[in-house]
């Protein structure tokens, strides 16, 4: 099982006129792809050899994992030959009021199985963040920050609520905007998660969010300065075959975002 963790310092919307489309529900299925924009991070593979989109080596940074060829994932199932290949990937937005330093630290009682850029011992130090979503770290420019963990056990939501999978986009949607999400934050998350559930061939999707303490036990991320304004949650889905009962979940009241915004969202598979 595998919770996701990913810091994005990009308010950008992926889709808006004039904007290649997203390449959602490509993200680790081999496939090159072409003429859209990758949802998380996009690998271009040359003869056997890894880069960014920029032309730069790409770094997945495998800290803290197996030993991995530098050029991984170019040459297995995930990118087997050459081409754009989208990644998955999930996230925390920040957005500071003004030119911030900021440090994003992640605590796991698993580990972080990939990351980019590297994600170094204790944390993301001398993180330039400017007001427009861009960063600076260590000399490079990105505009956001990934990692991946991987974990073996979680405390599951007694609550939830049962989702046919064909109303999961509205349903969610919904569901988005009350724990805080803005539209284009909304767009990602459904643009990486709909394909993943909807591939599962489920009539029913099971829909939580995991408690506080549950996911500060398996994903506890500090910021530095601390936001005036933090929304995070982990999302637990489980598809279902047959329709059953269960507590209904209560969703917190709707977060009003102000000053220092950082917005952290995770998802759970639980097959």
């Amino acid at each position: 099982m595998q919770t996701f963790g990913y810091s994005t310092i990009t308010p950008k919307p992926k889709i808006s006129p004039g904007n290649q489309a997203t390449c959602a529900g490509a993200e680790d299925k081999g496939i090159a792809v072409t003429g859209c924009t990758c949802l998380g991070p996009a690998v271009v593979c040359k003869n056997g050899k890894a880069y960014n989109i920029n032309g730069a080596p790409f770094d997945f940074g495998y800290k803290n994992s197996i030993n991995l060829s530098p050029d991984f994932p170019c040459g297995t199932v995930l990118a087997p030959g050459n081409g754009t290949y989208c990644i998955g990937k999930p996230v925390i937005y920040l957005y500071p009021t003004k030119q911030t330093v900021v440090s994003v630290a992640v605590k796991t009682p698993g580990r972080i199985v990939i990351s980019n850029p590297t994600y170094p011992t204790g944390s993301w130090q001398n993180i330039l963040a400017e007001p427009d979503g861009t960063f600076t770290y260590n000399g490079h420019q990105y505009s956001e920050l990934f990692y991946e963990s991987l974990i073996h056990t979680f405390q599951k939501p007694a609550q939830g609520i049962i989702i046919p999978t064909s109303k999961l986009s509205i349903r969610l949607a919904a569901i988005l905007d009350r724990l805080g999400l803005i539209a284009h934050e909304k767009q990602e998350f459904l643009g990486f998660w709909l394909p993943k559930l909807q591939q599962l061939h489920a009539p029913y999707i099971q829909f939580s969010i995991l408690t506080a303490n549950a996911k500060n036990q398996i994903d506890a991320v500090t910021i530095t300065p601390k936001p005036d304004t933090q929304i995070a949650f982990i999302a637990y889905f489980k598809p279902v075959f047959t329709r059953y009962n269960l507590p209904e979940l209560q969703l917190p009241p709707k977060p009003h975002r102000k000053g220092f915004v950082s917005v952290e969202w995770g998802g759970i598979l639980d097959r």
